[in-house]
């Protein structure tokens, strides 16, 4: 998805305005989605509802700065000048096609009282006049940036690379982070031994499945309480998906969705030492599980066959289920 409609897509997941505006442009000058989204957090509803400046300006401008080159002691002036000047550029285009940057202008409403708060979401503002103005601030904002590195940027190998390198970049991260988790185990287990190595894995995947979980949503625009379909548009944004052949099979009703791991580097590594399968279930359970009820809650998890126990030549299979699918 391009800026703009990520940040449609954050706005429509609950993000404030400014939280939207700011985490869609941020990217590009290396702020991550959860840093830009807690930086932007006080400004939404026109500065914490205090009917000032909209949010959508605020984020806006706070991407301008961030796209100012150095602010040492010797060209702070500079810099600051420059900076002022895209954002003056910046408010009188969002001026121009919306009629002014305050919140209370622009809604017709005053947030900070109940009363404007309580009109706004009866004539539906959040849903139908708030992601005009997003939009337009990520387009003019896009527009006057367009070009402008900051010049003490360092270089980036990655900017570079064609399509073609970047997947293999992507390959080699994601392997890389698979041989980190297995050296890790191993460490446990020689250090604590088998059971509390699995033990200190389960807590550890308790864990990681929800930051996973949220890092793609957050990233990739999918919606919370997406039911089935988010979820497989998640597993298949996985790390393991990089590294590991796998696919998704629907009922025929598309009530129930399964989930097959074809290939596992892990348990085939093993396989070609002469090794026992890894006994994963009880990993796994809790994975997946996380995994899917940080998507959405009401998906329901069940385990289809995982090692140790799984037909020859298979390896871990999943149902999940939607429990108030009323369809």
């Amino acid at each position: 998805m391009n800026p703009i409609q990520i940040a449609d897509a954050r706005f429509r997941e609950g993000y404030s305005c400014s939280q939207a505006v700011f985490s869609a442009l941020a990217g590009q000058w290396n702020v991550g989605p959860d840093l830009a989204l807690r930086i932007a957090a006080g400004f939404g509803g026109g500065l914490a509802r205090t009917a000032g400046t909209c949010g959508c300006v605020t984020g806006a401008v706070m991407a301008i700065g961030l796209a100012g080159p150095g602010m040492g002691p010797e060209g702070k002036a500079p810099a600051r000048e420059k900076t002022y000047d895209l954002s003056r550029r910046f408010i009188r285009e969002f001026e121009t096609r919306n009629g002014s940057t305050r919140c209370p202008d622009l809604l017709g409403c005053d947030l900070s009282t109940i009363e404007g708060l309580s009109d706004a979401r009866q004539r539906n503002l959040f849903r139908t006049l708030c992601p005009k103005l997003v939009r337009d601030a990520v387009e003019i904002a896009q527009d006057l940036l367009a070009g402008a590195a900051p010049a003490s940027e360092p270089s980036n190998a990655f900017q570079s690379m064609s399509r073609e390198e970047l997947w293999r970049a992507l390959e080699a991260f994601a392997r890389n982070w698979l041989a980190h988790d297995g050296c890790w185990f191993l460490a446990a287990e020689k250090r604590f031994g088998m059971e509390a190595a699995i033990e200190l894995d389960t807590a550890a995947w308790a864990q990681f499945a929800a930051v996973e979980a949220r890092r793609i949503m957050t990233t990739f625009g999918i919606p919370a309480g997406g039911g089935l379909e988010a979820l497989e548009k998640a597993l298949g944004l996985r790390m393991y998906a990089t590294v590991n052949r796998q696919h998704t099979e629907w009922s025929e009703d598309r009530r129930r969705l399964r989930f097959f791991m074809d290939e596992c580097r892990v348990q085939q590594t093993r396989e070609r030492k002469g090794l026992a399968a890894f006994p994963c279930k009880g990993v796994g359970i809790v994975e997946f599980a996380t995994f899917a009820r940080t998507i959405d809650p009401r998906i329901a998890t069940k385990c289809l066959h995982c090692p140790p126990e799984t037909p020859a030549g298979k390896y871990c299979g999943w149902e999940f289920t939607c429990l108030d699918d009323a369809r």
